[in-house]
């Protein structure tokens, strides 16, 4: 009868041992898939966040330079260029301008033939700065690009010998012909300072971004490479295939000599960005967990061995199974809080926005259409962010981000409120169409609660947002973040029913 049980128990323990050594196998696999998908749409959130930063960057000096151009003190001296009074309100708006521009190395308006009328740099003033053919091909490119701005991209300034992003646009009479031509230039430090304040997907990874039209690296760590053309092989393949494709944005990463490369192209500007990490970092979360999994696996089949040369009742061992399948889940649960939770805010995080409205496993989108309960977006994104983390510390930032998030929870569901970027957060509600007037109410109601003056580490600090919303009944995807940050970058009317 004993030998019958202890059979028994031997057979039960060499299944379970079996189901340890399987479950551990398939964790480890799953674990090792997961994150590294997980890393890979982490590095392309951190592309697709300095991408907006340098797109963001150009649109504002290209608006710049329009809104000067078109100022009245700049046309009255165009029309008039010799008249004193003219010139000097020029030079007075050109310098009280100037402040506004972040970044700015100079704006200057000319005649056609690029006599300078007014500069920032007076020592300027009077000085022609094109002649024959580079006058020609100056004239060439502001007629092409209209009204609009001629943006020259980044070079090296001949009086400052640091890089700035240099434009340019033509100023017409009332009869279409050109008068003159005004130019702005400012600095990619900014850009670079920026970027500094985001942190890069692992400790030593390494951030730097090509010119793909001539393969010259605009912005690099090692800052004697810039304006040189790089002699990575991979870079120069990519801009040849590039310079030789249809210009739109996209991505490409690869794994190779120890490192994990991602590349982002901003076809607007034609540039190439380049996130480089170690391999070894990259995987280091998955490596751990993993270990963590077979040394979890060890122990349980130790302590099975144990359990069975004791003679340890079936009831324990039952018992002990259930207890090991409970760890595996709670595992498996904390994985997916850790890619889908933002930990700072506690709600979710872009990575579960674009999980939740992206496509399930077989390719269709997740929500379909949906007439009579349409879906309600609304971002809200904290209005210079920056200069809070600059004036009051980073800590003082963090607690603006996750106050924003409690005032957000006051109101809404938490799993509708995403956090989307490092200053924004959207909150996606589904509601019946006739209670649209109701939701756009509630909307104001919390907008106006979280511009409060609200008490950050002792500062009573005034916080702004810019909000944006939207409401859709079909064609649900991620894209409706860009309709958002669109709403908001264009300054535009907060609501945009696209169903209609």
């Amino acid at each position: 009868m004993n030998n019958n049980k202890s059979s028994k128990r031997i057979i039960i323990t060499a299944l379970y041992l079996a189901v340890i050594i399987a479950l551990t196998i398939f964790m480890n696999i799953y674990v090792t898939a997961h994150a590294e998908k997980d890393n890979s749409a982490r590095m392309k959130a951190l592309a697709g966040e300095r991408s907006v930063i340098i797109t963001d960057y150009t649109d504002s000096a290209e608006f710049a330079l329009s809104s000067y151009s078109m100022a009245k003190e700049i046309k009255d001296l165009i029309a008039d260029p010799s008249n004193p009074e003219k010139i000097a309100s020029a030079q007075k708006y050109t310098d009280e301008f100037s402040r506004t521009v972040n970044g700015i190395e100079g704006i200057y308006i000319s005649q056609w033939d690029t006599s300078v009328l007014a500069h920032t740099n007076t020592q300027y003033i009077g000085m022609t700065t094109r002649t024959g053919e580079a006058l020609k091909q100056l004239r060439q490119a502001v007629t092409d690009s209209g009204n609009d701005v001629y943006n020259a991209g980044i070079i090296i300034s001949p009086s400052s010998g640091k890089q700035i992003l240099s434009m340019y646009k033509a100023i017409y009479d009332d009869s279409g012909n050109p008068l003159g031509i005004a130019g702005l230039g400012v600095y990619m430090e900014s850009i670079e300072n920026k970027f500094q304040s985001l942190k890069l997907n692992t400790e030593n990874s390494v951030f730097s971004m090509i010119n793909v039209s001539d393969d010259k690296y605009i912005l690099c760590s090692d800052n004697e490479k810039i304006g040189t053309q790089t002699d990575n092989s991979r870079i120069l393949e990519l801009c040849g295939k590039l310079r030789n494709s249809d210009k739109k944005d996209s991505f490409f990463e690869y794994e190779e000599n120890g490192k994990v490369s991602l590349y982002a192209y901003i076809s607007d500007y034609d540039w190439l960005m380049i996130i480089d990490s170690p391999k070894g970092e990259v995987y280091r979360n998955s490596r751990i967990i993993n270990l963590y999994m077979i040394l979890f696996s060890i122990l349980v089949i130790v302590w099975t061995v144990i359990f069975n040369f004791m003679l340890i009742r079936q009831d324990k061992t039952e018992q002990k199974l259930e207890n090991s399948r409970r760890k595996q889940e709670t595992i498996k649960s904390s994985l997916h809080n850790v890619a889908f939770h933002d930990i700072l805010t506690d709600v979710n995080n872009r990575i579960k926005f674009i999980d939740d409205f992206g496509k399930d496993e077989s390719g269709r989108y997740k929500v379909e259409n949906c007439p009579e309960r349409p879906y309600f977006f609304v971002m809200f994104s904290i209005k210079d962010f920056s200069s809070i983390n600059i004036e009051y510390g980073q800590d003082a930032g963090d607690e603006v981000l996750v106050t924003t998030a409690d005032i957000l929870k006051n109101y809404f569901n938490a799993d509708d409120i995403y956090r989307t970027g490092s200053d924004e957060f959207v909150v996606a509600v589904q509601c019946p169409a006739e209670n649209t007037d109701g939701f756009i109410k509630k909307i104001r109601i919390v907008s106006s609660e979280l511009k409060n003056d609200r008490k950050i580490r002792n500062n009573m600090i005034k916080i702004d947002y810019m909000v944006s919303a939207v409401k859709k009944s079909s064609s649900i995807t991620p894209a409706v973040l860009i309709v958002l940050k669109d709403i908001i970058k264009k300054n535009t009317t907060m609501y945009v029913d696209m169903d209609k």
